[in-house]
Formats: C-alpha cells, structure tokens, sequence
C-alpha cells in the first residue's frame, strides 16, 4: 500500500486528488516541532531534524514573523540602508580598488601616470615616456584626456583580468599617427581583432593579468591572498613588459 503526498511549499492541491493528498512544508514543521516536543530522541538525531527545519525555514516556508521585523527595521532606518545598499561592497570593486591604490603607491616606481577616473571594470594608465611624446595629441573624447595611448586593466566578472593596450581618438591633425602606432604593432606580431583602425578606439594588444579560475579563489570574507593573485603578476608586468612594449611604441614615430 502506498500512501501518495503532493509536498510543496504553499500546500496546493495535486491535479489527481484522488490518489494524492496535499501537504505544505509548514505543515511538516509543526508536525517535527510538536514531535521533538513529546519525544525524547538522541541528540544526533534531533541535530539532523532541526537543521533540516532550518533548511526549510531558510529556504522554503516564508517567515512572516521575521519578515515584518525586517520591514520595520527597513523603514525606521531607510536612508542608511538605501545608502548602504547603494554602495554595499563586491568582489569586483574590492579588485579595482586593490589595482587602483598599487598603481596609485608605485607611479613613480613604474614611471606611470595614473588616470583618476577608474570605475569597477577599468583603471587605467600611461606611462610617462609614451605621455611624453602622444600625450598632448588625444581628442579628450576618452574620458576628458588628451591622451593618444592608454593601457587599460580591464576587470568584469567571471573574466580573466587583463591589460589591453588602446590606441584612442586624436586630434584631426595627429591622425596619421594612430596609423603609425598600429604599423608598430602589426610588424611585432601582437595579437589583435583585425588589422584596421576603428574612428575612435583601437586594442593592439592584451596581456592576461590573471586568469578567472584564479580569481575565483578570491571572495569578500577572505581577501588575503590579493597581493600573491592580483600584486605579483601585476608586479611582474611592470618589471619585465612594460619597459621593452614601450620600446616599439616609441619606435613608431621614428618610423613614420
């Protein structure tokens, strides 16, 4: 004989209410609290029980109780939580921000400017030597900047972080050079989407930073290992790419 039971968590009728009785779960946890109650049983059984009665309270049954006390809570304070939530923390701005502060500590170490407008998904630089020459020739179509050439770190979600390598809008009069740049790149084999300028932007180059498997191993209980995954590599490019990248892209105006 079988007795057959249509569990869900409202407790709605079954389409064949014949041979099926219908069963909400806050009725099974009245059943198991009125149970534990009048039973006595071993404590690694009622360990299990009421850690399944969590489970359903937490993510099943609604508790209205706790959802009222929640509402009060949200209206009397609703500016701060508004604020709070507004700005509440996540992985990816916790990333940029590490990027950020270790561009902004060793600038002068990596003779970089560092651009202030960075956002959750780009922090970008230049590094003086290419400021010196293509720095004054950008259309500040780019986030207000004249400059011609930017290095952006590139940091979105269940991604590899990277740094890409921009050539961006000039000035009518420097346009000549955006092609000049592009040569340089070609005739060093860097990678790149098609062999043609855009109007505007242009990537001539990316260098994976870290890859998103690695990145997964951060979360926002535990940012410890954000130096070894994030600051080593980024240390590594600065010592070892950066200076002979921006050989070639000097080159370029001598061979125009």
């Amino acid at each position: 004989r079988f007795v057959l039971i249509y569990l869900t968590p409202e407790g709605l009728e079954p389409s064949d209410s014949e041979n099926w009785i219908s069963m909400s779960y806050s009725f099974i946890l009245d059943e198991l609290n009125k149970l534990l109650d009048i039973y006595e049983i071993s404590d690694k059984a009622k360990i299990y029980i009421e850690d399944y009665m969590k489970a359903i309270r937490r993510n099943v049954v609604e508790d209205k109780g706790l959802k009222e006390l929640c509402k009060k809570i949200y209206y009397k304070h609703k500016e701060a939580f508004d604020l709070i939530f507004e700005n509440k923390p996540d992985i990816q701005s916790e990333i940029s921000e590490f990027v950020y502060s270790y561009l902004k500590k060793n600038a002068s170490r990596f003779n970089i400017t560092v651009w202030d407008d960075y956002t959750s998904h780009y922090i970008r630089f230049t590094p003086n030597r290419l400021v010196e020459l293509y720095g004054n020739m950008g259309s500040e179509e780019w986030c207000h900047s004249k400059n011609l050439l930017g290095f952006e770190i590139q940091n979105f979600q269940d991604s590899d972080l990277s740094i890409k390598i921009i050539i961006g809008p000039s000035k009518s009069e420097y346009e000549s050079y955006r092609q000049y740049l592009l040569n340089a790149a070609i005739s060093n084999n860097w990678k790149m989407r098609g062999k043609g300028l855009s109007d505007k932007w242009k990537t001539i180059k990316t260098n994976m930073l870290v890859s998103k498997e690695k990145l997964k191993n951060l979360n926002l209980d535990n940012m410890d290992f954000m130096d070894d995954i994030i600051g080593n590599p980024l240390e590594n490019y600065f010592e070892k790419e950066l200076n002979g990248i921006v050989d070639v892209l000097l080159r370029a105006d001598n061979n125009k």
